[in-house]
């Protein structure tokens, strides 16, 4: 009986640390998303890397599996928060007269 206990409890701090560590994870990536729109509404990213974040933003916006990695059980609010940063970035290509 100990040891069913014990595997429970060892189960119950395992899924413990990982939720945290997906939360931690998903802070990080949302930090990050409020980062890069501040950098392209105010005009210190080149036109290079705008170009790139751009094709790759656009390529992963709808990427289920990466969206749930990166924000775990936060998970609609990381697709909202994707689909604004690919907004940010089509509306300053747009402004700079860059290809889509």
């Amino acid at each position: 009986m100990m040891n069913f206990l014990q595997t429970i409890l060892a189960l119950a701090v395992a899924a413990a640390i990982i939720i945290g560590l997906l939360t931690f994870i998903g802070l990080l990536a949302k930090f990050q998303c409020y980062r890069t729109i501040k950098q392209v509404e105010s005009g210190k990213m080149s036109d290079a890397t705008l170009m790139r974040r751009y094709n790759m933003t656009k390529k992963y916006k709808d990427s289920v599996f990466w969206t749930f990695f990166n924000y775990g059980i936060y998970y609609k609010y990381g697709k909202k928060l994707n689909q604004k940063v690919f907004e940010v970035f089509k509306e300053c290509m747009i402004k700079r007269n860059l290809p889509l």
